[in-house]
């Protein structure tokens, strides 16, 4: 079940990383092209990168060609009262800490769990800026990203304190990512 479940969470994290209009125009586009013969990913990203206007391909392929989940890690700091959040992308792991280091362009909704997103693609490390200092700043907005996030004390503490008034997927998403 695992493989349907990343499956399932690729499709939406790509339909929210493109858009509904253009992952719908992709969709159809890719089951007229490949109607009564067989397909690959490749023609899957074809579809998706003529829908887009723009490669996302890079972004499936590293999801379906390697094994793992990513995690990004969040850490806040204060400069001029504005909060700056550095993020860093690393491997999820609970169990084998020698694990070989892997990287995936990671789509990422953020902003204040009860405002309006942000999409970024989260290449390595970068930094954002999120509101004043100690604002409560969500990753994963409405859990459409294949992901975990790992926040700071701070951060966390800040979530924690708007949890009641969190979308609920947004809060199994906080409880899953502790």
């Amino acid at each position: 079940t695992t493989t349907y479940s990343k499956g399932q969470a690729l499709v939406r994290m790509i339909e929210s990383f493109v858009g509904e209009d253009v992952f719908r125009d992709a969709m159809q586009r890719y089951m007229k092209e490949r109607a009564y013969s067989n397909a690959t990913v490749d023609d899957l990203i074809r579809a998706l990168d003529a829908a887009a206007g723009k490669s996302v391909g890079s972004v499936l392929l590293a999801y379906t060609e390697q094994p793992g989940i990513p995690l990004v890690v969040a850490e806040a700091r204060c400069v001029n009262n504005e909060q700056r959040v550095a993020l860093k992308q690393d491997r999820f792991t609970t169990r084998e800490s020698q694990m070989q280091p892997q990287h995936w362009p990671v789509p990422i909704l953020f902003g204040p769990p009860q405002g309006a997103g942000t999409t970024m693609l989260l290449d390595g490390t970068a930094e954002i800026a999120a509101g004043r200092c100690g604002d409560a700043i969500k990753l994963n907005l409405g859990d459409v990203g294949y992901y975990r996030v790992r926040y700071d004390t701070g951060m966390r503490n800040a979530l924690a304190r708007v949890l009641p008034g969190m979308t609920l997927p947004d809060r199994i998403n906080l409880l899953n990512d502790a």
